[in-house]
């Protein structure tokens, strides 16, 4: 077995309360074993047809797309941009009203692209297939992956190798919500984090595993952030309080804190 990121043999076991997680030696970076982790198949068409859009999280999650899309249109100012792992298209909706920008979204749910094709404008494409079967004779200015970079496996060198084909010469990649293994409630909860999804997740990155993979493909770190206070789910307050119930154990659940996710823009 090898690491998905960096091809070493060198590895230590990181036992969940339901899973079995690997960890790289050289690299950092955790990941299942294909062979002992059983993927639900049909994971991505309950998570689109589960979501509710008049619940709280919902409304939430709009605001942050809000959020998303003013950061991604002071980084690309006009060009092609494809969202890879749109879903409902919802995040290329609220994209869309910058003129400038032509819009592609792929996801490998047929049903949330039926879903997108119906609810969102005419002018965005989306397309039903993974990006490595994605067939176009376009150049990107931007890639997004939006809470789907983690999904990628042993896709993840395949993946990169076709962003090289449809990348512009400036091409930016946007990672956003990408779930971080330094962070403190992941270290404390292991797979009761929120963000560990037992379902489909593969891997799970931190800043030293994105640094590797930085110098493999020759990307540089144009920006690095852990976002929290700026968003529509932070309660400072409420959350340290949290923290201190979760570390003297009276508390079980998780709940939104700084480091959890990281937002990285990786330019050539």
């Amino acid at each position: 077995m090898i690491c998905p990121l960096c091809d070493s043999k060198e590895f230590e076991r990181i036992r969940m309360q339901s899973y079995k997680l690997y960890q790289c030696k050289s690299c950092s970076l955790q990941y299942f074993n294909d062979n002992e982790f059983d993927k639900d198949q049909n994971y991505l068409k309950k998570y689109s047809k589960s979501r509710d859009e008049k619940s709280i999280f919902s409304k939430l999650r709009q605001v942050q797309y809000s959020i998303d899309a003013e950061h991604l249109e002071k980084n690309v100012l006009k060009g092609n941009i494809l969202d890879v792992g749109c879903s409902t298209g919802e995040f290329l909706n609220k994209l869309s009203k910058f003129s400038e920008l032509h819009l592609y979204g792929i996801d490998t749910d047929s049903d949330a692209i039926s879903i997108a094709k119906t609810k969102n404008k005419s002018t965005i494409n989306f397309i039903n297939t993974d990006i490595i079967n994605y067939q176009t004779d376009l150049k990107f200015d931007c890639i997004i992956f939006r809470g789907s970079f983690q999904f990628l496996g042993y896709d993840l060198k395949e993946t990169f190798k076709k962003i090289s084909k449809i990348s512009s010469k400036n091409c930016k990649i946007i990672i956003y919500s990408l779930p971080n293994s330094d962070s403190i409630l992941y270290y404390l909860l292991k797979d009761n984090w929120h963000l560990f999804d037992k379902f489909s997740q593969t891997l799970i990155f931190n800043k030293r595993s994105i640094m590797k993979l930085c110098k493999i493909y020759n990307y540089k770190i144009y920006e690095y952030s852990y976002p929290y206070l700026e968003t529509p789910y932070a309660n400072y307050l409420k959350n340290y309080e949290n923290l201190i119930q979760l570390i003297k154990g009276e508390k079980k659940n998780s709940f939104p804190f700084w480091g959890n996710i990281m937002q990285i823009v990786l330019e050539k």
